[in-house]
């Protein structure tokens, strides 16, 4: 199956030109898991067509860039690429085609069915960036997840409080500071985490059960 990957937007060094770029662990990630990845530029006039010529099957919102812009302080919230993202999701939306975001993605999901994201963390980076921490379980996932916590990498500024969550998305984990750090859509194929399942990671047993269940099965659960 082929699945596409969104990119990030990085800066030369030097001189004026925007570039794409993925990271090596998703090509990897993908690969382990028997998928073909395709990056999906944020360059493209019509993305949707792009991804219906290429078969996709399955959409994957990597990390990176912010998903809102920054009050005050340097941002690299990048227009063209909350675009290609949701336009992406537009179609996979239409189409039944499951989608795993990341990080980011799990932002740009939530503010796609009208939720908010808190453009800085603040003081609670501390416990949120470059660092494993535990999660608290709000739901298991139909037995996925067991026990009443849960650890993971984390890598995030930016961040979804419980009340701004959006209300086609149901929480399954959240942070003891009141972060939420996973949510499934009620009725379609979407799993968006605050993790980073490419790398290095004590969720990774959940991560392939999950990865498993969205792109190869063609199924999901419902939460609740």
């Amino acid at each position: 199956m082929i699945v596409a990957l969104s990119m990030r937007v990085v800066k030369a060094v030097g001189y004026h030109e925007p570039r794409d770029a993925l990271s090596h662990d998703w090509i990897d990630w993908t690969e382990r898991h028997g998928w073909t990845p395709l990056p999906l530029s944020n360059n493209l006039a019509q993305p949707v067509s792009y991804l219906e010529a290429m078969k996709v099957g399955a959409i994957i919102l990597t990390g990176g860039n912010d998903a809102v812009p920054r009050v005050g302080i340097e941002s690299d919230h990048c227009p063209s690429r909350n675009r290609t993202e949701r336009m992406a999701l537009d179609w996979a939306i239409a189409t039944g085609i499951p989608v795993l975001a990341v990080c980011r993605g799990l932002h740009i999901v939530n503010i796609h069915f009208g939720g908010t994201v808190l453009p800085d963390i603040g003081p609670l980076k501390a416990a949120h960036v470059a660092r494993n921490h535990k999660l608290e379980i709000l739901d298991p996932l139909g037995g996925i997840l067991a026990g009443s916590d849960f650890e993971t990498n984390s890598f995030h500024e930016q961040g979804i409080a419980k009340d701004g969550l959006a209300n086609a998305l149901r929480p399954f984990i959240a942070s003891s500071d009141g972060l939420i750090e996973g949510a499934v859509h009620s009725d379609l194929p979407i799993l968006a985490i605050q993790w980073h399942p490419e790398r290095d990671n004590p969720a990774v047993q959940f991560d392939d059960i999950a990865a498993a269940r969205l792109f190869d099965e063609g199924v999901f659960w419902h939460a609740g």
